[in-house]
């Protein structure tokens, strides 16, 4: 089963976000923004026969936000992942003696009135690494959402990935669909539906590239913001009820089409830092932009001060042209180090259009149409 890129490593303070509910009944959760400095490894695409591979990435953005679970709340902070199921948090019975289990809030199930035990054991793989929990359920609350009888899971074990005493993300929100789910669970945002808690079965995320703003972006909960973008929403179905994925009718560089066997197919992922693809294929995109591999660090590195003369990158979804310029695929470390953000992954069959897509164009996830919209982002001074 894949999961998504959790953690990070980001020198920062823990902090919560204020939320609100608007006129138009939808909730509205800012996001915060943590990059990450130069050395730790993001999640990788992994199939449901091999282990997670890792890709370093050296320049990345992680977008998250706060929850709590049980009665009274206890307060965590996770990611919002659409290219998984589960949520998770740590547990008190996390050992500090567990690599990844210090620094973090943990979930005490006996300091809430709420809680109802499972126990099932699951265990989650990431390419940063892997968590081994036991299910419980209690109320998870989501702003003003009180999501009773939510099935998550209590971390016991997690490994040295997730050791860093400076990131303060404590888990991961899983919101892809339930049948990518560990453990049969039934995913948060899926019990709001059943619950009848969000207006619509609809959530969409606006990703900010915005350096210098104090918010990240904003994850909407029953429906779209229509400040956080522009034009109207390109629609494409759903083809696979697991990730969120969909049909990619090409990919086009200067007129030149990427070679695209047997269809291609994408999932929308806002757990990953990069758009990582099928190895022949992202090497032909690389090739045509010049961009030359490191089989070490499995990235394309590229010259910086060609950034300016390189072409947009157009992904073709439902007959549309959505272009992704140079300035949105190449990251730039310091040191004048630049890669792009097209990265191999020799076992996947799909591209993860993670954050360099979803920065660009703002997503709508709809589970009552089974279908995802984009749109282009409008990108504000600072939120």
């Amino acid at each position: 089963m894949r999961a998504a890129l959790v953690f990070l490593v980001y020198f920062g303070v823990m902090c919560f976000l204020h939320t609100t509910q608007g006129e138009d009944g939808v909730i509205r959760i800012p996001l915060k923004r943590l990059q990450r400095p130069l050395t730790s490894v993001t999640r990788r695409f992994r199939n449901f026969l091999r282990d997670p591979e890792p890709l370093r990435n050296d320049n990345e953005f992680l977008y998250y936000g706060p929850i709590s679970i049980g009665t009274p709340p206890q307060p965590f902070l996770v990611t919002f992942d659409t290219g998984s199921s589960n949520l998770w948090v740590p547990s008190v019975l996390c050992p500090d003696t567990a690599p990844g289990c210090p620094h973090h809030h943990k979930y005490n199930h006996s300091m809430s009135s709420t809680y109802r035990p499972n126990g099932t054991v699951i265990h989650l793989l990431y390419g940063t690494g892997n968590v081994t929990a036991f299910l419980s359920t209690d109320v998870v609350r989501v702003d003003e959402l009180n999501v009773v009888g939510t099935t998550f899971g209590e971390a016991t074990y997690m490994s040295k990935d997730f050791a860093y005493p400076e990131v303060p993300i404590d888990g991961l929100f899983g919101m892809a669909y339930p049948g990518l789910a560990v453990g049969g669970v039934t995913p948060v945002f899926n019990k709001m539906i059943e619950e009848g808690l969000v207006s619509k079965p609809i959530f969409s995320f606006f990703l900010s590239v915005n350096d210098n703003g104090t918010r990240g972006g904003e994850l909407v909960l029953g429906g779209s913001d229509p400040s956080h973008y522009t034009g109207e929403f390109t629609y494409v179905p759903v083809s696979q009820k697991m990730y969120w994925q969909f049909g990619v009718d090409g990919i086009d560089i200067k007129g030149a089409p990427v070679t695209c066997e047997s269809g291609c197919q994408a999932i929308a992922d806002t757990g990953t830092s990069l758009i990582v693809g099928p190895s022949k294929m992202i090497k032909e995109i690389n090739d045509q932009l010049g961009a030359v591999y490191n089989p070490q660090q499995q990235l394309y590195f590229i010259n910086c001060n060609e950034i300016s003369s390189l072409p947009n990158v157009v992904f073709m979804i439902a007959n549309k042209p959505f272009p992704i310029s140079p300035k949105e695929y190449v990251v730039m470390n310091p040191g004048n180090v630049c890669f792009t953000a097209f990265a191999p992954d020799e076992f996947s069959p799909l591209f993860i259009m993670g954050d360099p897509f979803l920065r660009v164009y703002y997503a709508e996830f709809d589970f009552g149409n089974n279908r995802l919209g984009f749109a282009t982002a409008v990108q504000k001074q600072k939120l």
